[in-house]
Order: structure tokens, then C-alpha cells, then sequence
């Protein structure tokens, strides 16, 4: 999606009576749903050892930034957030399937750490983590 980010205008998009986006063509609609997965996965605006989704700070930044690459109109404006947040959580526990219970150690896990992921918010993961297991 690195395209997207370096665009310098907007492209539009349109709606439905239901709400709908349709357009104005396929590929604009599914071009915007990937880029809001990436952006669930950008440890800046969305870090992953924030463990609830209601307390980041950056959600007014992210629709600014959404705002800078897309025409979206206000009644499609929540459908941003959701979707970023329903990645972010899928992203989270596809992690936690891939790197926490597919091993028995933390010395293994942290060697299986994603390169995406920086050291100490995988630490912060496991810990989150090992205290769930523990409840």
C-alpha cells in the first residue's frame, strides 16, 4: 500500500443508499479496505501493547490521515474506525495464535518474534498474554 501513502490527492468515494461504499469503481473499494488493514498494523498509530482499543489516543490522527488520502463521506466516516479496529484484533491474534501458543517457552517465542514488531511490544504481548493464561 505504499502507493497510497504517496498519493497527493484524494480519491472519492462513493455510497449507496445503504451506506454503503460501491465506488466509483470495484478496485477504489477494495484498495481502501486494504489500506486500512495496513494501518491496523502500523505500530504508531495503532501500538500493540495498548490492550484496549477505547483507550489509544490516535484515532482522531488516523481519520485525519484517511481524510488526507480518501474522500469518504460523514456517513461512512465510523466505518473507518471499525474496520482498523476489527483488523488490529485479527492481527493481534493471528500473533498470538502464531508466536504464543504455538510455543511452550518464552525463549522460543521471542526467537520466533516478527521482524514487524519491535522487542520490547512483543515482551509486553507475552506478558499480557502469560497473565490471561493465568485468570
Amino acid at each position: 500500500m505504499q502507493s497510497v501513502h504517496g498519493w497527493s490527492e484524494r480519491k472519492l468515494i462513493v455510497l449507496n443508499e445503504l451506506n454503503q461504499s460501491i465506488g466509483p469503481i470495484v478496485s477504489i473499494v477494495k484498495e481502501l479496505g486494504s489500506f486500512l488493514g495496513t494501518l491496523a498494523r502500523n505500530g504508531i498509530f495503532y501500538p500493540l501493547n495498548v490492550f484496549d482499543w477505547r483507550k489509544l489516543k490516535t484515532h482522531d490522527d488516523m481519520r485525519n490521515y484517511i481524510k488526507e488520502k480518501y474522500d469518504i463521506p460523514e456517513a461512512r466516516k465510523d466505518y473507518t474506525l471499525s474496520t482498523i479496529q476489527l483488523s488490529w484484533r485479527r492481527y493481534k491474534h493471528r500473533l498470538k495464535e502464531d508466536h504464543f501458543y504455538a510455543y511452550a517457552d518464552e525463549e522460543t517465542r521471542m526467537a520466533s518474534r516478527p521482524q514487524n514488531v519491535l522487542e520490547t511490544i512483543f515482551k509486553d504481548l507475552l506478558e499480557y498474554w502469560k497473565s490471561e493464561q493465568l485468570r
